[in-house]
């Protein structure tokens, strides 16, 4: 089928520029379609001698269509309106192609200038077209033959690419090839729901209370019944007795270290602990849960548009001058570009949680703790749902991509090489672009702090005013680190337009523990403050309130707002304010979190703490760190599914992001109740705190 003429009517000819990698320059009139069908036929009987089959077959799809290629045919890609705005992304139709059983999708790369177009804020780009190519030809036979194929373009639609250098991917088989992982990944999957409903049965049906599920586990029945019994028997008699009794012990033992195991599992049980709203082991810090949400569905809408914006580019967007426009409004810059500060609460609220919780077991334990059962616990707590988020990413998610961009999500090379940096959480100082799951950067320099926080801890139960100027220490190193950092390297105060601007940025300060840690210690001094306060509640006087709330939102404002306008264009505010801001920025978010905590834990009034507190949360709150880990498994799946190019609005990118955050709350809460709290059960039960 031929291209209909008509789309691009308004277009006489586009001449795009680009370097030459492997084919002449194409000189034909764009508007004799004899001509260019008459080098074509040249071209390919030339090439018949050499046994070019791809050429050929690409010929007939092209020119002498049949049935099955017209079909193939009605599946290419063609130039959408709007090329002036800058849509230059032609799909075609991905499942129609991959359903033809002698044919297969294949996404060619076209490389353009179009800085004399009107969207003239982006210059180089590309096209990207889709094809339904012969299954003959491979990724690099579409390269060689991309002349045939624009001159097609030319003859059909008017669109004369005088000069491309180009790359293709083909999609050469319906799916991708299941691997062992894949069937191990769901073989424990497998084995985790049946040991769930079979600890389930079990619940029901055992009526028994929980502390007397195990009866004799240490053999005291034993012990206490044997003088009565030896009484009655002869020595032989007696060691046949001991003997059976001993059997019995074991195999009751046994049976109850089995029973235990599978009521970990139990769905019902894990079920009434997720929803369950009363304390929360957190000495009932009740607007710990609305930030922990709040932060965690911010990160959320951070990662969906950022994936828009920057994995699909605005290459697969349907409407990018639109994209770009909203981009660059005043909610995406001060929301979406300061996505970086829910990251930053998250390690404010460890600090403020480590802190406290230590210094009541130090506290109860007359300042004594067991160090290595504190490591290990925390190892524990981690380690197993990233191992398994690890898992889905590179042995399941591949499977789930089917669509024309597909080739961009399915690259797992980098975990074949460095996936134990994550289980050792030593990621950050691996360079961001080779890390195997990029986003469990921030539990490594979790990690890294918690496993300092003991120096930090004692210090403050030993002597607060050595504690607490220990932490001033360390802030201001931080502060002074992160400014010669940036004025080294002339980094933005906007962190998005380095991310933009400087590919080093991230592996530089973003993930660096040095410099995340002021968050992480302002928490901590709040977490001490909370436990000197032994949970009383304290009456501020107003002034007090007013004037706190006054400095907080103050810093707040200053953090959001002044770097408006200088995150995509002319991002540089003048060295002296990009160093002092990107310095300062996170302690003054810190400080705004401490006085939001202080003031609903402490003073307990008021409906920022009512909301903050509010019961709904508390589920929620509980899955906040399942949600993490396995969002981007989530958001990924949906881009990597996408048939036809981004149509980007304001609410499209609102609704896909809801959507995103509810499929990654349902998908944590399914992994929350059949992983995390399944591991944290058996802890509890095999390995007591000392």
């Amino acid at each position: 089928m031929i291209f209909s003429t008509h789309l691009l009517t308004f277009l006489l000819v586009i001449v795009i520029t680009a370097e030459v990698n492997h084919c002449e320059t194409v000189t034909n009139d764009p508007g004799n379609k004899e001509n260019d069908v008459e080098d074509i036929k040249n071209q390919v009987t030339y090439q018949e001698g050499d046994g070019s089959t791809c050429k050929n077959e690409l010929y007939n799809v092209l020119y002498n269509a049949t049935n099955a290629q017209v079909a193939a045919l009605n599946s290419f890609g063609i130039p959408n309106t709007g090329l002036l705005a800058g849509t230059r992304s032609w799909y075609g139709h991905f499942s129609g192609c991959t359903e033809l059983p002698d044919f297969q999708y294949c996404m060619l790369t076209v490389h353009v200038n179009i800085a004399t177009l009107s969207m003239t804020e982006l210059h180089q780009l590309s096209i990207r077209w889709g094809i339904c190519a012969p299954k003959i030809c491979s990724d690099n036979g579409i390269h060689d033959n991309v002349e045939m194929l624009t001159t097609y373009l030319r003859s059909s639609t008017g669109v004369n690419l005088t000069g491309v250098s180009s790359k293709a991917y083909c999609v050469q088989n319906n799916r991708v090839p299941y691997s062992t992982g894949f069937y191990i990944t769901g073989g424990v999957f497998g084995l985790i729901c049946v040991l769930m409903i079979i600890g389930s049965m079990i619940d029901i049906i055992d009526d028994d209370d929980d502390d007397n599920e195990v009866k004799d586990l240490h053999g005291t029945e034993t012990e206490e019944s044997l003088p009565l019994m030896t009484l009655a028997i002869g020595k032989e008699e007696e060691k046949e007795a001991i003997h059976e009794m001993n059997k019995q012990s074991v195999k009751g033992k046994v049976a109850a270290t089995i029973k235990q195991i599978l009521l970990s599992f139990a769905f019902n049980r894990n079920l009434s602990k997720l929803t369950v709203v009363g304390s929360d082991g957190n000495r009932n810090i009740g607007c710990l849960h609305g930030i922990r949400v709040i932060s965690m569905v911010w990160i959320v809408l951070l990662h969906v548009c950022l994936a828009i914006d920057k994995k699909l580019g605005y290459l697969d967007m349907f409407n990018p001058h639109d994209g770009w426009r909203m981009f660059r409004s005043a909610f995406y810059q001060i929301i979406i570009y300061n996505g970086s500060l829910p990251v930053d609460t998250f390690l404010f609220l460890s600090g403020l949680l480590v802190c406290n919780a230590t210094l009541f077991k130090l506290e109860k334990n007359n300042g004594s703790l067991s160090w290595p059962w504190f490591f290990l616990h925390r190892y524990i707590r981690l380690t197993p749902m990233l191992a398994v988020a690890i898992a889905i990413w590179v042995f399941v998610a591949p499977h789930t991509y089917w669509g024309p961009n597909m080739d961009t999500f399915m690259d797992r090379s980098t975990c074949e090489s460095y996936w134990w940096t994550n289980l050792l959480y030593i990621q950050n100082f691996v360079q961001m672009s080779i890390q195997c799951y990029p986003l469990a950067w921030y539990l490594s320099a979790d990690m890294q702090l918690f496993l300092a926080s003991p120096f930090i801890i004692y210090s403050l139960y030993r002597s607060q005013r050595l504690g607490l100027l220990l932490i001033a220490v360390l802030v201001s190193a931080s502060v002074i680190v992160n400014g010669i950092i940036v004025a080294e390297y002339n980094f933005y105060a906007s962190t998005t337009a380095n991310t933009m601007f400087f590919g080093d940025y991230l592996d530089i300060i973003y993930t660096k523990p040095y410099i995340r840690m002021q968050a992480y210690l302002v928490g901590m001094v709040v977490g001490f403050m909370i436990y000197k306060a032994k949970d009383k509640e304290i009456i501020l006087p107003k002034p007090v309130v007013v004037i706190g709330w006054l400095v907080a939102t103050s810093l707040t404002a200053a953090v959001f707002c002044v770097t408006i306008n200088h995150h995509t264009i002319n991002p540089s505010l003048g060295k002296i304010v990009d160093v002092t801001y990107q310095s300062l920025h996170r302690v003054a978010w810190g400080v705004f979190l401490a006085w939001v905590v202080i003031y609903c834990h402490l003073v307990k009034s008021g409906w920022i703490n009512n909301f903050l507190s509010w019961h709904a949360w508390v589920p929620l709150s509980r899955l906040s760190y399942t949600v993490y880990i396995i969002h981007f498994i989530v958001f990924w799946t949906f881009i990597g599914n996408l048939g036809q190019p981004f149509y980007t609005t304001s609410l499209i990118m609102i609704f896909n992001s809801v959507a995103v955050t509810c499929v990654s709350f349902m998908f944590a809460a399914f992994l929350y109740l059949s992983v995390e709290l399944p591991v944290a059960n058996l802890e509890q039960k095999f390995l007591p705190r000392p």
